[in-house]
């Protein structure tokens, strides 16, 4: 690392790790962000976990404004206006203005929030580090369109996820001026090789458990129905449609599947197959509740910058069920903690799905070996991986 850096994103990204990697060795100048408890001169009360203990809000410039717009994107989206692009645009021009401040001071911004200051020759001296956190739109093209032509749902979906063009142009824009690119995952990396930047830019930096958990207590039933968890939006690139496919042709007997969702595309969840449930509002408490009563998680992606889910699961002692384009697909997961399957194969997904019945009728799932092994995928260890890239 040579010295200072300026971070920046919307909300509480990953729970603030990025920055957190860089204040914990006193090198951080600055983070840019909407909202943080005690960095402008109002608070919100639904905003209270806007903070970290690891930042200190002296560090923070936050920019009100934004807030305001997102407080109205509804409306304003109606109008055909683009307000997290709007966002994105004034987070990065606060970049560019507090690096033009700063001399000397690096860049470590995740993407969509670097083009302002990648760009600014005022700033071509300095280092220029982008965390990618999800992959890149032509990949996602690629893996997505297939399936939404084979399964007749998703087109919404698809859009969101690659027709945006202004964002798409922001994002090309900037992976051409990083020097070097940081991706949690090894499909976020082929992603951004694909989209054209040299390999040796970009590294992997896989993920740590960052949510604050409650301490682990194992209420899983051991006499009732073996229960299965599901945790995300029920969108199309998340594969909701092989799981219900899957669950519908192979559910392990009377086992259960509970699907948390903060929201539902395409109409997805139109026709649930027996032994299904969604649930959605749920409070921090409650969805741990969820994750430690159930006995297997399951993520089926079809395209996942990560999935941070999979290592909340863990640390709650799930055994977990995820396709290969996940970030669990680079750690080496062993049988005894998960299984991996292919993105996108419903069959194969099936017979995963009969497989861990299998494994739990034989008693080879250890719990309480699984929530210890996710101490091993630490937040901790994911800050130290970015300062050796940094460093590097």
């Amino acid at each position: 690392m040579r010295g200072k850096y300026i971070v920046a994103h919307n909300r509480d990204r990953d729970f603030y790790q990025l920055a957190s990697a860089i204040a914990e060795v006193n090198a951080l100048e600055c983070l840019v962000t909407d909202y943080y408890v005690g960095s402008q001169p109002f608070s919100l009360s639904r905003l209270a976990h806007r903070s970290s203990h690891m930042i200190s809000p002296e560090r923070v410039r936050a920019l009100p404004s934004t807030v305001a717009l997102q407080a109205l994107r509804g409306p304003i989206d109606k109008l055909g206006f683009d307000t997290i692009h709007a966002v994105n645009r004034r987070i990065g021009r606060e970049v560019r203005a507090q690096a033009r401040r700063c001399p000397g001071v690096d860049l470590l911004l995740y993407s969509t929030y670097a083009r302002e200051a990648f760009e600014d020759p005022a700033l071509a001296e300095r280092e220029k580090n982008l965390f990618m956190f999800h992959p890149h739109p032509t990949l996602i093209n690629e893996i997505l369109a297939p399936d939404v032509s084979e399964w007749g749902i998703g087109v919404s979906g698809l859009k969101e996820e690659t027709s945006i063009a202004h964002r798409i142009a922001v994002l090309d824009a900037e992976l051409s001026q990083a020097d070097r690119v940081l991706c949690a995952s090894a499909l976020t990396k082929r992603s951004v090789v694909r989209a054209g930047v040299p390999e040796e830019r970009v590294h992997i930096t896989p993920y740590g458990i960052a949510r604050p958990t409650p301490v682990y207590q194992d209420t899983r039933s051991i006499d009732g129905p073996l229960k299965f968890l599901f945790v995300g939006q029920a969108i199309h690139r998340k594969g909701v449609h092989h799981l219900l496919a899957a669950w519908r042709r192979e559910r392990p007997g009377d086992a259960e599947l509970t699907m948390i969702c903060s929201r539902s595309q395409d109409g997805l969840l139109d026709d649930l197959p027996p032994g299904v449930t969604v649930k959605s509002g749920l409070s921090s408490i409650e969805l741990w509740t969820e994750y430690c009563r159930a006995h297997c998680f399951v993520l089926p992606s079809l395209v996942e910058g990560f999935g941070l889910v999979l290592l909340e699961a863990l640390s709650a002692g799930c055994y977990t069920i995820f396709s290969d384009n996940t970030g669990f697909a680079d750690l080496g997961i062993p049988e005894s903690v998960g299984l991996q399957f292919r993105s996108g194969d419903t069959e194969a997904l099936g017979s995963t799905l009969t497989k861990v019945g299998e494994l739990f009728s034989g008693g080879s799932v250890d719990h309480a070996n699984i929530q210890e092994m996710s101490a091993l995928f630490s937040a901790s260890g994911f800050r130290e991986r970015v300062r050796k890239c940094l460093a590097a």
